[in-house]
């Protein structure tokens, strides 16, 4: 559950940035604009499982939403920083892969269903939902490092003798090393 908080501290930090370095023609959400959209969204899917339990903590997330940014804003200097790193760092482009049509994301906000799902492309059950607010409520100043899921079965479902593996007959020396590395 915390790397779903994580996950979605880290959305609020990256657009965070990206506002603070580019300005976007469309102006950010207000309550009567986020709701109408929100419901828009939700129309679309409420056949669907969960949808419901999704709609209200993205409601539940939205209230949060200042407490969190607040939480999350930069000070001058390291903004400053920040921004000087981001130089240093070009965009990758992968040209030998075409694209085929249009991504997830973008097939959601065409259709108007992302603003009902959370993270834009995900339903959640009411568990999960109620899970996500815990964690953003309990965890404000008390952040812990990331774990390894532990169920019941810990730690008899680790693997006490290693992994076997074997390379391929013509991987080269190169590639051999580089995963023993």
């Amino acid at each position: 559950m915390k790397i779903i908080l994580f996950i979605f501290l880290n959305f609020f930090v990256r657009a965070e940035v990206f506002n603070s370095l580019e300005s976007t023609d469309k102006p950010s959400a207000s309550d009567e604009n986020f709701e109408n959209e929100l419901e828009e969204g939700y129309q679309l899917l409420k056949d669907e499982p969960h949808a419901e339990d999704t709609k209200i903590l993205l409601q539940q997330l939205h209230v949060l939403e200042p407490e969190i940014k607040e939480e999350l804003a930069l000070s001058p200097e390291r903004n400053a920083e920040l921004q000087e790193e981001m130089k240093n760092y070009v965009k990758i482009e992968n040209d030998h892969v075409p694209q085929f049509g249009e991504t997830i994301e973008e097939i959601n906000l065409d259709t108007k269903v992302d603003r009902a799902l959370f993270q834009g492309d995900i339903l959640l059950t009411k568990e999960q939902a109620d899970e996500i607010i815990e964690d953003v409520k309990e965890n404000k100043a008390n952040r812990s490092k990331r774990q390894a899921y532990r169920d019941s079965r810990y730690p008899n479902a680790l693997w006490s003798n290693g992994v076997s593996y074997s390379f391929h007959w013509n991987a080269s020396s190169f590639r051999r090393f580089s995963i023993y590395s």
